[in-house]
């Protein structure tokens, strides 16, 4: 393995890692270590592994809104190299039927997820979910799991799921939120609420997704893009000799 091979030959310091994910495209992985006053806003709390061959531990309870469940599945791996989170079917339909069976007009798109029609109301009411890990709670804001595009009224469920999935995975929408740090010598993974936790969701997502559907085509982001740019330069006070044609 990379980073325990790094350690063995001197390289690094210390027998771990940590990654801290923007929305701007100003990641880091810190090798060796971890800087929470730079990346973090608080302490951070580690958790013991259940295994020694992946980064998995208990999962104790979901919360979201007036919701709270034991799941069905109690492990949950830790992975930077998937973008969603994933929860198994069963879980999944548990949060899928309370929120919205019934209540939203849903499909299936070509790529797994779910988007449905919805108003600004109806985005504003889906919680946040909070996961339970060896009693401390850890959230994945509402736009981190549930996504709206106004222009169209449209949303998407950004969680995978599926049949016969023997965990669920953290994906790159949780380590938004948390400032994380695998750390190999003690078989413990850390989490620290990130600098980034609540600031707004990168668009590029929710675009892919759409543009997938039908409903955006690639002249439609172009202008959405440039009006973006315009606006920009529009609220920038050292732009504003600039003129707009």
């Amino acid at each position: 393995m990379f980073i325990p091979t790094l350690y063995e030959q001197g390289a690094i310091k210390n027998n771990m890692f940590a990654i801290f994910i923007d929305n701007e495209e100003h990641s880091k992985i810190h090798l060796g270590g971890y800087d929470l006053e730079r990346y973090a806003r608080g302490p951070i709390n580690f958790h013991k592994l259940n295994t020694e061959s992946f980064w998995e531990m208990p999962l104790h309870k979901v919360r979201a809104g007036k919701l709270s469940f034991v799941p069905v599945v109690q492990k949950v791996m830790v992975d930077s190299g998937t973008s969603l989170n994933l929860m198994p079917e069963h879980d999944y339909k548990v949060l899928y039927r309370y929120f919205f069976q019934d209540k939203f007009k849903c499909e299936k798109l070509q790529n797994s997820l779910t988007m449905c029609d919805c108003t600004a109301a109806q985005h504003e009411s889906i919680p946040d979910i909070h996961f339970t890990i060896d009693g401390i709670e850890y959230t994945i804001n509402r736009d981190m799991w549930f996504e709206r595009a106004d222009d169209v009224g449209k949303c998407v469920i950004k969680i995978m799921h599926g049949p016969h999935k023997p965990y669920w995975i953290l994906g790159l929408n949780f380590f938004n939120n948390y400032y994380t740090v695998f750390d190999y010598k003690n078989l413990q993974i850390g989490f620290a609420e990130s600098i980034n936790m609540g600031k707004p969701t990168n668009k590029s997502f929710i675009n892919w997704c759409l543009s997938s559907a039908g409903i955006y085509d690639g002249d439609y982001l172009a202008d959405k893009a440039r009006n973006q740019q315009l606006l920009e330069l529009y609220e920038d006070p050292r732009q504003q000799n600039v003129a707009f044609l």
